[in-house]
């Protein structure tokens, strides 16, 4: 079937398949091929209005398509439905002509997830090939000196040009400790991912923040190593305090240009407060974090025979 802009849409077999394969890629789940089938003529209901349609459902998935004129001009527009755990007789449907406030929901779940799981510290016994961490550890000093490099430039007025290799040595390092995360974790591809990409932040910007990370080459080590543990393993290091304030101190910027966003689309009255208050608050999570990790100092050099 051919929609609006000329692409031919899959079949409902082929929904159905690809919401299979998106349960495997997003939470490792291999759902069995379907024992029962069964197509028929339906009912969808559009903006109150019932509209002929066609299902076909495979054990607990359903999906269905049904034709509208939405545009006015005689086109017809294409609607297919996929749907695991709604029954279809228990779904209507309504046009939406702004998708951004659901796209921000999405980002911020998917936000919230990383950091939920970052959290729960489930202790995992380290495989013997995963003990070292190396992957996360090759990409944390590889993030941070090409971090430290673009500061350095652009501190300098010059423009930050990046050697030829670099895009992909970085793809391949990213690659290999977001394998390395999903094993030693037991987490999904997207969730794995989410969590290198917190970590990888949290080293950077520590880099950035914190005078010691480069005078104190122990102090930085102990702490790469600390983060990497804490990511990867689970583990309750003793910069436990500072990875938590990481992750609120993550959180609020994740959601802080989702945050301005929607602002823009309110009224006008109280934005400049609006903004300032939320711009204190970060400032002041960021402190939480960077106060946390100045006790870890204090605690790692008490601990430390002169």
């Amino acid at each position: 079937m051919v929609g609006l802009t000329g692409f031919v849409e899959p079949g409902l077999a082929e929904a159905l398949a690809d919401e299979r394969d998106r349960l495997f890629d997003h939470a490792g789940v291999d759902e069995p091929d379907p024992g029962e089938v069964d197509e028929q003529a339906v009912v969808l209901i559009v903006d109150g209005d019932p509209h002929p349609a066609v299902a076909r459902t495979e054990g607990g998935l359903w999906a269905a398509r049904t034709e509208l004129d939405a545009t006015g001009d005689g086109r017809r527009l294409l609607v297919t439905v996929v749907s695991r755990g709604v029954a279809l007789d228990e779904l209507t449907l309504a046009a939406v002509a702004d998708l951004r406030p659901y796209l921000r929901g999405r980002w911020r779940m998917g936000a919230r997830l990383a950091v939920g799981v970052l959290r729960q510290l489930p202790r995992r016994p380290r495989a013997a090939d995963a003990s070292s961490g190396a992957p996360h550890l090759e990409l944390v000093e590889h993030c941070v000196a090409e971090s430290e490099r673009l500061r350095t430039a652009l501190a300098a007025g010059r423009t930050p040009g990046s050697p030829r290799e670099s895009g992909s040595i970085h793809a391949a390092r990213w690659g290999a400790a977001v394998r390395a995360q999903m094993e030693a974790r037991h987490q999904s591809r997207p969730i794995a991912d989410d969590a290198v990409t917190v970590m990888v932040n949290h080293m950077t910007q520590l880099a950035q923040s914190a005078g010691w990370f480069y005078d104190q080459p122990a102090l930085r080590r102990a702490a790469v190593d600390e983060t990497i543990r804490f990511t990867a393993h689970g583990e309750p290091v003793a910069s436990l305090s500072a990875q938590h304030a990481w992750l609120d101190s993550w959180s609020a910027r994740r959601s802080a240009a989702d945050f301005l966003t929607s602002d823009v689309e309110r009224p006008d009255v109280g934005r400049v407060e609006r903004v300032q208050s939320r711009i204190a608050a970060h400032r002041d999570m960021e402190q939480q974090w960077l106060d946390a990790w100045s006790r870890w100092v204090e605690q790692q050099t008490r601990d430390t025979p002169s």
